[in-house]
Formats: C-alpha cells, sequence, structure tokens
C-alpha cells in the first residue's frame, strides 16, 4: 500500500500505520519510513496525530506521540506544521498530562509562523496559571522576532498578533508573577518585554508599551 501509485490508498495506509503503532506497537521500521516519506506518508500521519491531540482519549498511550509531534510541527510543509501546530486551540490538547512537554516544542517550532493568532488567543483564556509556562512564553517570543527578522516574506501575512491579545497575556503573566512574589517570573516578565520592545514587531511593541504605562501610571 505504500508504494501505491494512488496517493489516496498511501495516505490510508501511513495513516494505519501511526495508528497501529500507537495502539499496538506494530509497525515500527514503517512508521520512521512514513515520518521521512513524501507529503503524503507524513500528511497521513499528521492527520491521526492531530485527531489524538484533539480527543479527550488515550491518556495512559498519549507521550508516545512525542517524537513524532516534534518531527511534524517542524515539517518543511507548511500545511502538515501548520496542521498540527494549530491543535494549541483545542481544550483536550492542553488537558494532556504532557501538555507542558508538548508545548515547550511547539514554542520552537517552525509551526509557531503559521499558528500565533489562535495560540494568542487561547492563551487569553488559558485555564491554568501562565506563570507555570513562562519560560515557554520567553521562548515563544524569541522564536517569533527570529521569524519576524528573518523572513520578510511572513510579517504581514502569518505574524499578525492582536494588540489585545498580546496585551491582555502579558498582563496576566506579570499580575500572575507579582501576586505569587516570584521573583523568577518576573525576571521573565521583564525578559519578554525586553526582547518585544527591541524586536520590530509593530502590534507587539506597542502593546508593551501600553503595559509600561498602565504599570507606571
Amino acid at each position: 500500500m505504500l508504494n501505491s501509485q494512488f496517493t489516496d490508498i498511501r495516505k490510508e495506509a501511513s495513516r494505519q500505520i501511526y495508528a497501529r503503532w500507537f495502539f499496538n506497537d506494530l509497525f515500527k521500521d514503517e512508521l520512521a519510513l512514513v515520518l521521512k516519506g513524501d507529503k503524503e506518508l507524513r500528511s497521513g500521519c499528521s492527520s491521526v496525530l492531530c485527531q489524538f491531540l484533539r480527543e479527550d482519549k488515550y491518556h495512559d498511550r498519549i507521550s508516545k506521540i512525542e517524537p513524532s509531534y516534534r518531527m511534524l510541527i517542524n515539517d518543511e510543509d507548511k500545511d502538515i506544521s501548520r496542521a498540527v501546530g494549530s491543535c494549541i486551540q483545542y481544550d483536550n490538547y492542553w488537558a494532556k498530562h504532557n501538555s507542558t512537554i508538548l508545548f515547550s516544542d511547539f514554542v520552537k517550532s517552525k509551526a509557531v509562523k503559521y499558528c500565533i493568532y489562535d495560540l494568542f488567543r487561547k492563551l487569553e483564556s488559558f485555564p491554568g496559571m501562565l506563570v507555570d509556562i513562562s519560560g515557554c512564553l520567553l521562548n515563544l517570543v524569541k522564536n517569533i522576532v527570529e521569524i519576524d527578522k528573518n523572513e520578510e516574506s511572513l510579517k504581514h501575512r502569518h505574524m499578525h498578533i492582536r494588540d489585545s491579545s498580546l496585551l491582555s497575556v502579558l498582563q496576566r503573566l506579570y499580575d500572575e508573577a507579582t501576586e505569587d512574589e516570584d521573583d523568577e517570573a518576573i525576571s521573565t516578565c521583564l525578559d519578554i518585554w525586553d526582547e518585544l520592545l527591541n524586536s520590530e514587531i509593530y502590534t507587539a511593541m506597542n502593546a508593551v508599551k501600553e503595559l509600561d504605562n498602565g504599570l507606571l501610571t
């Protein structure tokens, strides 16, 4: 099936391989080949992986997906990396016991540039404490700034961040850090603001300046 001339059959074969490996530990060698195969094969794997991330199931084995998740959010094909990366907008992604591990991989990935709007919209209503992921948020900002600096064509198409979303997230992170008197988290907040103010991302600079003004008044 993997060598079929029909793309739909090959894609379905990769889906079955990923699922059988996940549930029954079968096809380990085939899975390694599929994850390094052409777009159709990788796309088949990513569709199953996305399904697992969106569902509130398989908590006993969900950690198995971590290596393939890391590969696919860094896939050279933007459709694949975007599809897997966009799972951050679903509540069940954050309900996974390994969500912190997944998110720490996501913030440093290629998928960030395609999912930034969805991410900040989700962070506005994040159910946990933002201070618990402050280190990840700093890595996220560093990645955003680096992408914005190096990929001119993406600045206005993909790197759109609503001022209100960014401001809401930064304000909440700072409030949590000061309320807990968490010096490390406060220092991380300042590092995040410094990264954004030194960037050329217009909405980010505006949001941080507005936050600074609010704190100083």
